[in-house]
């Protein structure tokens, strides 16, 4: 069965970089069935809405296997709708922004990175939840779960187990946001001990089995 992927051109540069991006699939002779929709900031202004993505293009994204979006503008008013990428996160629980960082020897002689950034993209500031105290002042409130915390360190140490790295590094804000990034590192420190008590588990195993060679 042929795969389907909405294309969102989106606006401001997004359609000359989705354009270009189509182009490369054609000479791949890709045989997705590509699905033009609208989203964004330009089609709002025109057609209006609660969201930035229309119903139709909604529609297209549920009956699609993926979905090709191109940058979109987000008007930084009170009242315009949440962004076209943090609206398609929530919708699709796209919780892991995941960062390849690497550095090449013939661009970047001088520097030596590769690593993988894992960013949760739903929750914290991303649920959008802000109000005025008055006229002068505002408060948006940094939303953590334990399920989102869970998920996304889960998925940082799969991710690191199944490309074999050795080390995974949390970054927080725990001495200043001691409830929220708190959450967070305690779901780290419960993967990082079940990790160390598995290696453990592992290593006695191997122990027992060479011992048993031995015996014989």
């Amino acid at each position: 069965m042929t795969k389907k992927a909405a294309v969102i051109k989106g606006d401001g540069t997004g359609p000359e970089l989705v354009n270009a991006m189509l182009h490369v699939l054609k000479e791949c002779n890709t045989q997705i069935e590509l699905v033009l929709c609208e989203a964004g900031s330009e089609q709002w202004e025109k057609h209006g809405g609660q969201t930035y993505i229309p119903e139709e293009t909604q529609k297209i994204m549920d009956e699609s296997n993926a979905c090709y979006k191109g940058p979109t503008t987000t008007i930084p008013s009170p009242n315009a709708p949440r962004s076209v990428a943090v609206s398609t996160r929530q919708k699709f629980e796209l919780y892991a922004n995941v960062r390849p960082i690497k550095t090449y020897d013939r661009l970047s002689p001088d520097k030596k990175l590769d690593f993988i950034c894992f960013r949760e993209a739903t929750e914290g500031l991303y649920a959008g939840i802000e109000f005025n105290l008055s006229d002068d002042s505002a408060i948006a409130i940094r939303k953590t779960t334990r399920k989102g915390c869970k998920r996304i360190v889960d998925a940082a140490f799969d991710w690191a187990k199944k490309n074999n790295l050795s080390k995974v590094t949390a970054i927080t804000k725990r001495n200043i946001l001691k409830r929220t990034d708190g959450i967070f590192w305690v779901e780290m420190c419960i993967l990082q001990t079940w990790e160390t008590i598995m290696r453990c588990l592992n290593q006695h195993m191997a122990v027992l089995q060479n011992t048993k060679e031995w015996i014989r």
